[in-house]
């Protein structure tokens, strides 16, 4: 706590950056006693969410995709089948 300038108190709260990690909001409560009284207040950071920027036929378009390394697999000469992979990507 840090006196204000009208004889009050106050406290200052910082909170990190979420990032781009998704998650549900999150809460705690911040109570102060002084002098035998007490006062309490919720402090609550919003929910990291993605949201579609467009709707259109029943397909979500998100924004800002970077796709992970895909791994090409070459088809054999004889012929066949084969599997291109693609790692982790990710939504900011």
């Amino acid at each position: 706590m840090s006196p204000g300038s009208t004889g009050s108190y106050y406290v200052n709260m910082s909170v990190a950056n979420r990032g781009t990690v998704l998650g549900d909001a999150r809460t705690t409560v911040l109570k102060v006693t002084y002098s035998g009284v007490s006062s309490q207040i919720t402090l609550t950071q919003a929910a990291n969410t993605r949201e579609a920027t467009s709707v259109s036929g029943g397909t979500l378009t998100y924004s800002n995709i970077t796709a992970g390394t895909i791994t090409n697999v070459t088809i054999p000469a004889k012929g066949g089948s084969a599997t291109a992979t693609a790692g982790k990507g990710k939504q900011p």
